[in-house]
């Protein structure tokens, strides 16, 4: 599992189709041991993409488990990352919160083609806008972290928490950028309000869902 974070001077890449590449593609020779062909894959990786660090995990049942830490946590400093080092997971848990949609859909608290405006007032084109559309960044929805308001306000302090209708309401006034379904936009919106849709219908925190239902 690949994290992501910002060096003084690069930005890492965030991997995460590389853990199955670890486990699909390491485990096929019984012979050479299994941790020097985790480094050999994640060493491949990192130079394929230029990632100057990465905390890396595997977890196989039954398996004791391999963990490892590569390259460098500042590259200006040349300190490298060890196994309690710390990075940001980022859009990782994009797919955690599209996942508890799609729990929530399996245990019938949801349906794919409600509207956003069932659970969420206010979003422009709300009332055609569905949870895939939101899940499938084809919303129409603009992306606050690409608004120069947000820009600025995140620059002027970093560490600033933003509420999580703090963040759609950057979005709003650029919104819509096109009719829901009628065309693909990556867009960090779009998650967000999945996140709030499921605290919508559990009446729990975001973070408390992603623990009982991913995490644990």
């Amino acid at each position: 599992r690949f994290a992501t974070w910002r060096s003084p001077k690069r930005w890492t890449i965030a991997l995460a189709m590389a853990g199955a590449m670890l486990v699909g593609g390491c485990l096929q020779d019984d012979v050479t041991p299994v941790s020097p062909r985790y480094r050999a894959a994640v060493e491949g990786v990192l130079a394929r993409y230029h990632v100057s660090g990465a905390l890396v995990s595997v977890s196989v049942p039954g398996d004791d488990g391999w963990k490892q830490s590569f390259g460098y946590a500042d590259l200006a400093a040349r300190k490298p990352f060890d196994p309690a080092s710390f990075g940001s997971i980022r859009s990782v848990t994009k797919s955690f919160t599209v996942t508890v949609i799609l729990q929530l859909v399996r245990d019938q608290v949801l349906r794919l083609d409600d509207r956003l405006d069932q659970f969420i007032p206010g979003i422009p084109n709300g009332d055609r806008i569905t949870l895939a559309d939101l899940a499938g960044m084809q919303s129409g929805i603009a992306d606050y972290s690409a608004q120069q308001a947000f820009q600025e306000d995140f620059g002027s302090n970093p560490e600033r928490s933003f509420t999580q209708a703090e963040l759609v309401a950057y979005a709003i006034p650029a919104s819509p950028v096109f009719a829901p379904g009628d065309q693909y936009q990556y867009s960090n919106t779009n998650t967000v309000l999945l996140g709030m849709v499921i605290e919508k219908v559990t009446g729990q925190a975001l973070g408390s869902v992603l623990q009982s239902r991913i995490f644990t």
